[in-house]
């Protein structure tokens, strides 16, 4: 950079900058919906955090068909419940808030 007589700093500012990711692009919009086999969105706008979070049990739209024949698993398998804990975390964030709602928390 130096020996060509660029700007080091204005290289640095453009290297290391990135965007701001809105509540869209990670989450997706609201009426995001999926085909029943997860593979391919219907309705609405995927975020890169979509999948991540649900009231999922069997790795539902992280685990493509091809990357199940690589690994040999299936849908009913037990392992895919055991790894998937999605589920299980939505229900208790789902029992948290309710929770909430009944208690004197909420009003702060």
């Amino acid at each position: 950079m130096r020996q060509s007589g660029l700007d080091t700093d204005e290289f640095i500012r453009a290297y290391a900058w990135r965007p701001i990711a809105t509540m869209i692009d990670m989450f997706g919009t609201s009426d995001l919906e999926f085909t029943s086999d997860g593979t391919r969105v219907v309705r609405g706008i995927e975020g890169f955090h979509s999948r991540a979070f649900g009231n999922f049990n069997d790795l539902f739209g992280l685990v493509t068909p091809d990357i199940e024949s690589v690994l040999g698993v299936n849908r009913q398998s037990l392992a895919r419940q055991r790894l998937d804990v999605r589920g299980r975390r939505f229900q208790a964030v789902a029992d948290l808030v309710s929770s909430l709602q009944l208690s004197r928390a909420i009003l702060g």
